[in-house]
C-alpha cells in the first residue's frame, strides 16, 4: 500500500486498481483559527446593481435562437440532433454552399 504525505501527516493510499469505480469527495476545511466570518457576512458588494433573481419552475419552456455556422460533419449533427434534445429551439443553419445544404437537407 503507499502513502501520501500531507501536512506532516503520512496517510496511506490504497490499491489505484480498487478505485476503478469509487467516489472521491474532497471538503475545504478553514481551520487556521481566523474567524472572518463576521467580515464576510458583513461585506457587500460595492457596485450597485438593477440585478435580480427571477423565481421561474426550472422546466418553462421558452424559445432559444441558435445559428449553427457551417454544414459539415458537425453542423449537420447539431442541426438533427440539437432540436431534438431542447425544447423551443429555433435553428438556423448557415453553410457557404447551397447545394451542400439542400444535399444535406434530403438527407434529415
Amino acid at each position: 500500500m503507499a502513502s501520501f504525505q500531507l501536512d506532516d501527516k503520512v496517510l496511506p493510499t490504497p490499491n489505484l486498481d480498487d478505485l476503478k469505480d469509487a467516489t472521491v469527495v474532497i471538503e475545504a476545511i478553514d481551520d487556521s483559527g481566523n474567524s472572518s466570518s463576521d467580515e464576510q457576512r458583513a461585506w457587500i458588494y460595492p457596485h450597485p446593481t438593477d440585478f435580480t433573481i427571477s423565481e421561474h419552475p426550472i422546466d418553462e419552456v421558452r424559445e432559444l435562437k441558435v445559428a449553427v455556422i457551417g454544414g459539415g460533419l458537425s453542423g449537420i449533427t447539431a442541426a438533427a440532433l440539437l432540436p431534438a434534445k431542447v425544447p423551443g429551439l429555433k435553428l438556423t443553419l448557415i453553410e457557404k454552399n447551397a447545394d451542400f445544404v439542400s444535399f444535406v437537407a434530403l438527407l434529415i
